[in-house]
């Protein structure tokens, strides 16, 4: 921009007749246009700086109309956030609380913590990594620390929220509760649908829910012991916080 467009956009606004400034293009009522920095005035009128460093002047009964140029990324710096779609090859780390209530007979209800979990987001739609858990089993008073691998697939870009599913597979490692008494552990898989809500540039809500089934030995005591490995299902609910990496 050269001097003699700083100094009349100073005399535009010290003369009270410039009301708003912004980049696009002015359309002419003899069909030309002219995109550049456009000032409007009160009475209707307006100035046009171009790239090119000429200025123009036109009287109101010569502009037909305006259009403003998007900036996303401006949004972006006046904010400090970026939308969903700009979190690519970043790494996602997430921390949170769930609860699994049993389903059917061999049902059993789950307290889960999730205290280390890591995924690396590949674009803006795909993440892959693993998750150590905790969990307590309130049925039969045990305790398991579930390893597995978690893909979520999210859908489609947006600035505020974004929906994910995500699985969860693995194996379960069982904790000792008392010395007479085995571990106890088995395979599990947790199919789950969810949203994923921007908090700030590099942080996110995540609210999930899904269905869990674990695989328990036989030795577990269910209301009486089993004589074969069974599933055990149940409905988790979800909330973690996730934390993102800069690119």
């Amino acid at each position: 921009m050269n001097i003699r467009t700083v100094l009349t956009g100073i005399l535009l606004v010290l003369t009270g007749i410039a009301h708003a400034q912004f980049p696009g293009k002015l359309y002419l009522k003899d069909g030309s246009v002219i995109q550049g920095s456009i000032t409007r005035r009160l009475n209707g009128s307006a100035a046009v700086s171009t790239p090119g460093g000429r200025f123009y002047v036109f009287r109101a009964d010569e502009i037909s109309g305006f259009i403003q140029a998007r900036q996303p990324k401006e949004k972006q710096r006046r904010t400090g956030k970026r939308s969903f779609d700009e979190i690519r090859n970043a790494v996602e780390a997430e921390f949170g609380i769930g609860y699994g209530n049993r389903i059917g007979r061999s049902g059993n209800s789950w307290l889960n913590l999730s205290f280390m979990a890591y995924n690396y987001r590949f674009g803006a739609h795909f993440s892959v990594g693993g998750r150590m858990d905790f969990d307590e089993n309130f049925t039969v008073d045990r305790w398991i620390i579930p390893l597995v691998i978690n893909l979520k697939s999210y859908l489609g870009p947006s600035d505020r929220s974004q929906l994910f599913f995500s699985l969860d597979g693995g194996y379960s490692v069982g904790i000792k509760t008392y010395e007479d008494e085995p571990s106890f552990g088995g395979w599990t898989v947790t199919p789950a649908a969810g949203m994923a809500i921007r908090l700030g540039n590099h942080t996110a809500l995540h609210l999930s829910i899904g269905y869990r089934l674990q695989w328990l030995p036989e030795y577990l005591y269910t209301g009486g012991y089993s004589e074969a490995p069974f599933r055990s299902g149940a409905v988790m609910v979800r909330m973690a916080f996730a934390l993102y990496s800069p690119r």
